[in-house]
């Protein structure tokens, strides 16, 4: 899933480039404390919690004006139903009187379009727009907040050191409401009504794609060695990892090393970092997205685009790769299906409960390390009713 920011970002995403063109994000904000995870035939991880952004240069300018009317759409829903819950939500009953008196039919959804001036919706108190906001993101007919930006963790967090001026964070803070353990952004394009100056919109852009993701090290016991070469070097690497492991496991009891020197070299060549944007990536009838990065975790460069379309994914997972059910290890698929089985998103297990994944196609959207449990909040709507299957290739 790509995130949505009207004013522009939308317009430099979808593509897929080599190692080569990846770019490091810029210096993450302060980490907070280190979690110790359980011990197992990985060794032990040592992760701490990072945010990253993309440069300022990957940021769009305008594409053109902002439109001055938002557009909600409320599916399966009456006239009378939709006034009370407007009224009951905080909007002023002459507001919501006047807002569902100008409704129009909506034939796909069997609800109602309404048009709101955003001089009104600016009106409206934080609580409000917060329920307003988070009815509308139940339905991807309203793209804006479906796929608004989101970060795990608090809003103070999420708007720690700023790049925009005090009064934009303080302005901008007010459109932010908590789904569970995420902050969402209820209305970029809102925001870019308020600020008037193109400048500051790119930098708040900037400020909202932060994502929380983990630097992980591996603490290596001496007497363990062999166990965490063979772990890490599924796929014909232990002759390569476990060198590197000995060196590590006399330095001491409290040994450890980075993850990252540990992996793949296509996790090493785009961890932590955003793709660039290139006229040939552009130009290609596909683009980088989960699939293609699961589905290329052990290969070497040039990567197979076949795993950008997802039906030919799928077909993979089902050929080449067989259910697993428990004891899930290094390269393992992780693929989530909607209520009606339909894949939505796919991740590669890593180890103790940590996945490797790409949101969305977006040059916005980072390579990272999170824990897989992460996924149930940034897709809600997908998550509720689906299901998790894991995947092993055959012969492995």
């Amino acid at each position: 899933m790509a995130l949505i920011l009207p004013w522009g970002l939308a317009a430099a995403l979808f593509f897929r480039t080599p190692p080569a063109d990846t770019a490091p994000v810029e210096a993450p904000l302060a980490p907070s404390a280190a979690t110790f995870g359980a011990a197992g035939p990985w060794g032990r991880l040592v992760t701490m919690p990072i945010v990253i952004a993309p440069p300022l240069e990957y940021i769009p300018n305008d594409p053109g004006p902002v439109p001055t009317r938002a557009r909600w759409v409320f599916p399966g829903t009456t006239r009378t139903v939709l006034e009370a819950w407007l009224i009951e939500s905080g909007v002023p009953a002459t507001e919501a009187a006047r807002l569902v008196a100008a409704a129009r039919p909506e034939p796909l959804t069997g609800g109602l379009v309404l048009e709101p001036d955003y001089a009104l919706v600016g009106r409206l108190a934080p609580e409000t727009l917060g329920a307003i906001h988070r009815q509308l993101a139940t339905t991807p007919h309203n793209p804006v907040q479906y796929n608004a930006p989101r970060f795990f963790g608090s809003v103070d967090e999420w708007f720690r050191r700023p790049p925009v001026s005090a009064d934009t964070a303080a302005r901008m803070r007010r459109l932010v409401y908590a789904d569970g353990d995420f902050q969402h952004f209820g209305d970029t394009t809102l925001a870019g009504v308020e600020i008037g100056d193109a400048e500051e919109r790119r930098r708040l852009a900037k400020m909202l794609l932060r994502e929380k993701t983990l630097a992980v090290r591996v603490q290596v016991d001496p007497a363990l060695i062999d166990s965490i070469a063979d772990y890490w070097g599924l796929g014909g690497r232990r002759m390569d990892v476990r060198p590197l492991l000995e060196s590590i496991a006399g330095a001491g009891p409290d040994a450890s090393i980075d993850l990252t020197h540990l992996l793949p070299p296509f996790v090493r060549d785009h961890l932590y970092r955003y793709p660039q944007v290139t006229r040939a990536a552009l130009d290609r009838g596909a683009l980088a997205n989960c699939f293609w990065t699961a589905m290329n975790f052990f290969g070497r460069w040039p990567y197979d685009d076949a795993f950008l379309d997802v039906e030919r994914t799928y077909a993979a997972l089902t050929r080449d790769f067989y259910l697993v059910h428990d004891q899930f290890r290094l390269g393992d698929v992780v693929l989530f299906s909607d209520a009606e089985g339909a894949p939505y998103h796919a991740a590669v297990y890593l180890a103790d409960g940590l996945v490797f994944s790409k949101n969305g196609t977006s040059s916005l959207s980072p390579w990272v390390i999170v824990p897989l449990e992460r996924f149930r909040g940034y897709y809600p709507q997908e998550f509720d009713g689906g299901q998790i299957s894991y995947h092993r290739r055959i012969g492995w």
